[in-house]
């Protein structure tokens, strides 16, 4: 039983799950998902449990997350005959799942997806709000017979807090290749776009909000006045940020499946400036696109970039600066960074890296951590 509190909407989270459902119908692998939403979802293999109440999520308000009636939860793990919960979201909906599991004696496991402690120290200016959540990550992944992780960055990070070194697992999630590929480029799509004429792209994509660091992409954006800087995604932050971008940066909202797949590959580098990624799937439809890219050092954004191979790792603003003037003046340097990009991202296929995690979460096939 996978329980996510985000599902319709446009996140890391919700996509995996939804990635996660197609491929367990395809491949017939033993799950069913639930949510909590006032909207009922009707899909397949999903149950859409009826919140008792909805509220909007701290940070994040766009994101209305539903608590379930408990009695409900539970009989529904039992009329169902399931042998595993997994939490994919420490919501109303996850948290609850994971209790139920635990008081059905069912194995129980959970995912981090996304840096709640650090969006809490970031939003608030509080530290010891932050220690607190990262202590109550740590106790749940303590408590479950198997905690995922998304990269080696977070891998680290949990055994220095504490988490025990046999309860943790990493899953990797790979990139749809014949969704984002470089053979989406269109000419004009941006002249189109934009509505002028453009000579290249310096692209973003991602959540409008505070913690990415979107600060740094308008400081690179202003010591390139000559070219042009999109921002692919929506938020909390855009209104803000709209009123003090510089004249070279367009939002222009979110972009989905085709569209976004020829928005990467109309463009000419990928500029990513986030230190709060557990894993930045952007950063790999990016690359499966054929971008170099360029992205920090702080965060796992950094997890598949071979610096100076297949993108740069940037660490101040003026890094950026610096990073992206190498590959806007050096144009052979440019291909021969998108071609490894490509290629990278090609060695991450999306049915096996899925189809690995769930049979690691089904305890089918176990990889856990080995090592201090």
């Amino acid at each position: 039983a996978y329980f996510t509190d985000t599902y319709k909407e446009l996140n890391g989270v919700a996509r995996t799950a939804n990635i996660m459902k197609t491929i367990a119908l395809e491949e017939d692998l033993p799950f069913h998902f639930f949510v909590c939403s006032r909207e009922r979802v009707r899909e397949e293999n999903l149950t859409s449990l009826k919140p008792l109440i909805e509220f909007p999520t701290p940070f994040y308000e766009e994101l209305r997350m539903g608590v379930p009636d408990f009695k409900e939860l539970v009989e529904e793990l039992e009329r169902g005959g399931f042998t595993g919960v997994h939490v994919s979201t420490p919501g109303p909906l996850g948290l609850m799942a994971f209790l139920a599991g635990k008081l059905l004696g069912l194995r129980v496991t959970f995912a981090f997806h996304t840096d709640i402690p650090t969006y809490a120290r970031v939003y608030t200016g509080d530290e010891e709000l932050e220690g607190f959540l990262w202590k109550a990550f740590v106790l749940l992944a303590n408590s479950s017979d198997r905690f995922f992780v998304p990269s080696e960055y977070y891998r680290r990070l949990f055994l220095s807090k504490g988490v025990e070194p046999s309860r943790i697992s990493l899953f990797r999630r790979g990139v749809d290749t014949e969704l984002f590929s470089p053979y989406k480029r269109e000419e004009n799509f941006w002249n189109d776009r934009l509505g002028r004429r453009v000579k290249r792209v310096i692209l973003y994509v991602g959540r409008v909000a505070k913690e990415k660091n979107l600060e740094t992409f308008f400081y690179v954006a202003k010591s390139f006045p000559e070219e042009t800087f999109v921002v692919v995604g929506d938020g909390p932050y855009r209104e803000e940020l709209e009123r003090v971008k510089p004249r070279n940066v367009h939002f222009v909202g979110y972009l989905r499946g085709e569209e976004l797949a020829k928005a990467y590959a109309s463009s000419y580098v990928f500029l990513f400036p986030s230190e709060t990624e557990t894993y930045a799937q952007v950063v790999l439809e990016a690359m499966a696109s054929g971008l170099p890219v360029v992205v920090s050092s702080k965060g796992a954004a950094n997890e598949h970039v071979e610096d100076g191979l297949n993108g740069f790792i940037a660490t101040r603003k003026e890094d950026f600066v610096n990073r992206l003037s190498l590959l806007l003046e050096d144009e052979p340097l440019r291909n021969r960074m998108a071609t490894e990009a490509l290629y990278k991202a090609k060695s991450l296929e999306l049915r096996k890296t899925y189809t690995e995690y769930m049979l690691n979460i089904a305890g089918i096939k176990e990889v856990v951590y080995e090592g201090g």
